[in-house]
């Protein structure tokens, strides 16, 4: 299915809120970095640079991920986004060696008692897309106690998951755009059978507000 999606896909654009604390760097890693952190006062091993720069970034999240009270740790649309924000807090953050050092950021906590999230990662993926006209039939059963029988829905499938909303996680649903309409995404179905593995998400069309 991953071959078909590459073959007949189309390009979507998607921008997600992460659920968790966000680190980003100023720009991509180079051979000879070293970097190092702390979670919640308590140092990773350093993470030298491997590979490349996505390869030490995957590296990086893995260590955080690794930290006592950390959830997960995963890169995002090329930056790490940690779970557990309420409860975890990275600091010292520093990158050595090579012939540049970028910079980082952590965005999503609280200021002034209100969790405030993270900065919206915009991603593009490969996507299949069946529109409304192929899934009339389920309209009354898709997300009926969500208030969207009445708006036009499309199905993606996806190589990667779409989000929905996660209650009491901090997260707002995926935002999809495809040929210039934005889509909100309301439920997504995991199809893991060995080599057809994919994603199908319903995503309903959001309605243009007035001026």
């Amino acid at each position: 299915m991953n071959n078909l999606i590459s073959k007949f896909g189309e390009t979507i654009s998607v921008k997600r809120t992460p659920a968790g604390l966000q680190l980003a760097f100023s720009g991509p890693f180079v051979v000879g970095n070293v970097i190092s952190l702390e979670v919640n006062g308590t140092a990773i091993a350093p993470v030298a640079f491997f590979g490349d720069s996505a390869t030490t970034l995957a590296a990086l999240a893995q260590a955080i991920a690794a930290m006592p009270g950390v959830e997960s740790a995963s890169v995002e649309g090329g930056v790490i986004v940690v779970q557990n924000p309420r409860s975890v807090a990275i600091t010292d953050i520093a990158v050595a060696g090579g012939s540049s050092q970028p910079t980082a950021v952590v965005t999503g906590g609280f200021v002034g008692g209100v969790w405030v999230p993270a900065a919206p990662i915009a991603f593009t993926t490969t996507a299949v897309v069946q529109p409304k006209s192929l899934l009339w039939q389920m309209q009354d059963q898709i997300l009926a106690a969500e208030g969207t029988r009445t708006k036009a829905f499309v199905k993606f499938l996806t190589p990667v998951p779409l989000l929905t909303a996660g209650e009491g996680q901090g997260r707002a649903a995926d935002i999809v755009t495809w040929r210039g309409v934005d889509y909100q995404v309301q439920q997504t179905t995991p199809w893991d059978q060995g080599p057809v593995a994919h994603y199908e998400a319903f995503a309903a069309k959001l309605e243009q507000e007035s001026p």
